[in-house]
């Protein structure tokens, strides 16, 4: 299983090689730089990466099995999804001319805005609850 990690930031990571997708959040009240390490499947030896969310602009690189990817400040409470892609990769047609990767990179911003919403939802009601118990 490929690791991702940054200190101060949260990080999902969704797929696997030759193409991983990560979401960066911010928790913090203060920006934060974007610094993370991912691990690298053996024989990869160039990553391209795309930011599908998010305004930051980010570069890499790799040494020693680790891809390194850094990045301008993320405002506190921001989130950021990077695509990674490694020099593996091909196209995934389902037949239909669909590249189903495409597919997955366009609705991961959606299905998180659809999370953030749904929690801070649900925050609202729990805390009109507690206050009328």
């Amino acid at each position: 299983m490929t690791k991702a990690s940054s200190p101060g930031l949260l990080i999902k990571r969704y797929g696997e090689w030759p193409r991983l997708y990560l979401t960066i959040r911010n928790p913090s009240k203060d920006p934060k730089p974007l610094r993370v390490e991912v691990e690298a499947e053996e024989g990869i030896d160039s990553v391209n990466i795309d930011v599908l969310w998010g305004k930051v602009e980010v570069s890499t690189g790799i040494a020693d099995g680790i891809i390194f990817i850094q990045g301008e400040e993320i405002d506190p409470g921001k989130t950021v999804v990077l695509s990674l892609t490694s020099s593996m990769a091909k196209d995934i047609d389902d037949g239909n001319g669909i590249c189903l990767p495409c597919i997955v990179a366009m609705t991961l911003p959606f299905l998180l805005v659809i999370i953030v919403v749904f929690k801070v939802l649900n925050k609202r009601c729990c805390s009109r609850v507690e206050n009328n118990l």
